[in-house]
């Protein structure tokens, strides 16, 4: 166990830290984890955590199958080849702003605590977000 918490009435256990995706000026880094909602199964887990990983953003969360598809797709991708089922142009990734440019909060929405605003909706049962 790495990590517990509790944020807006929602319990968290951040079992593995598998790395950071991003860190912003601010401190709060993107991140992929293996974490557990509510007591449940652990899931992968993707969204941006304060420092001290007591404050978070929305994110999403993957069961195993659903994050191998998603890897597998993302290397068809980056490879030029388009996954089975598959749609969207692949230039048009180039195109999109950069991370910090689209995703970064401002410092001054840190410090009004923006994001621990934020309610996140939890199934009870499988312990996943549901906005």
């Amino acid at each position: 166990m790495i990590n517990n918490g509790k944020s807006s009435g929602v319990e968290y256990r951040i079992t593995a830290r598998i790395g950071v995706l991003n860190e912003f000026s601010t401190g709060w880094k993107k991140e992929l984890n293996v974490v557990s909602w509510n007591g449940g199964q652990p899931k992968f887990d993707i969204r941006d955590w304060d420092a001290n990983h007591e404050k978070m953003s929305r994110g999403i969360t993957l069961h195993e199958g659903e994050a191998r598809a998603m890897a597998e797709m993302i290397i068809s991708w980056l490879d030029g080849k388009a996954p089975a089922g598959g749609y969207g142009n692949k230039a048009a990734v180039a195109e999109q702003p950069a991370p910090e440019d689209s995703c970064e909060l401002s410092e001054e929405a840190v410090e009004q605590g923006a994001m621990e605003e934020a309610s996140l909706e939890i199934d009870e049962e499988t312990g996943e977000v549901m906005n």
